[in-house]
């Protein structure tokens, strides 16, 4: 990893651990995920309508080129569910992020994660506090999305919605007549 990568990483574990929501923030490197990038890890608390614990991970994406930096925020927010549910949890994110204002939800490529994902481009010769102004914004809004919608996606891995009625709750819709 670049020395430009490493020290906004670096900079952005210090900013996150000053956050009340986030613990436990920590910078790990490559080499020791055994990955192409090192990851900022932490725990953000008080998501969603249950108030979860969930992991947010923090990296950018491994291109050697540096004139443009892509900044990912990657939130899990379950890492297992019945195969059952699958089908209507799938369609319950496609619907869903056919509207999200920033990101996608996804189930994972292993089909047994729920995550929600968000990549921003930081410019390489940006002064690096506005580098890291722009992470900080994009950790901010990546939590706000997923704080808002995760729970309707969590209601349909659980069956009690289905997709349709997870659109409703999200929309705000019902199918009673306004009362006069």
């Amino acid at each position: 990893m670049s020395d430009i990568k490493k020290n906004l990483l670096n900079a952005f574990v210090k900013e996150i651990n000053n956050d009340e929501q986030i613990s436990d923030a920590s910078l790990f490197s490559a080499e020791e995920l055994g990955i192409e990038a090192s990851v900022a890890r932490c725990a953000i608390n008080e998501l969603g309508f249950d108030l979860m614990t969930v992991l947010g991970e923090f990296f950018f994406l491994p291109y050697e080129k540096e004139e443009m930096l892509y900044f990912s925020a990657v939130i899990t927010i379950a890492d297992e569910y019945d195969e059952s549910v699958l089908k209507d949890l799938e369609t319950a994110v496609s619907r869903i992020n056919s509207f999200l204002p920033v990101g996608a939800f996804s189930t994972g490529a292993d089909g047994k994660t729920l995550v929600y994902r968000y990549t921003i481009p930081v410019p390489g010769d940006m002064k690096q506090k506005d580098q890291l102004s722009l992470m900080l914004t994009a950790s901010d809004d990546a939590i706000s999305v997923s704080d808002i919608y995760m729970g309707y996606l969590l209601l349909v891995m659980a069956g009690d919605l289905n997709p349709e009625e997870m659109m409703d709750s999200v929309l705000n819709r019902t199918d009673e007549e306004p009362e006069e």
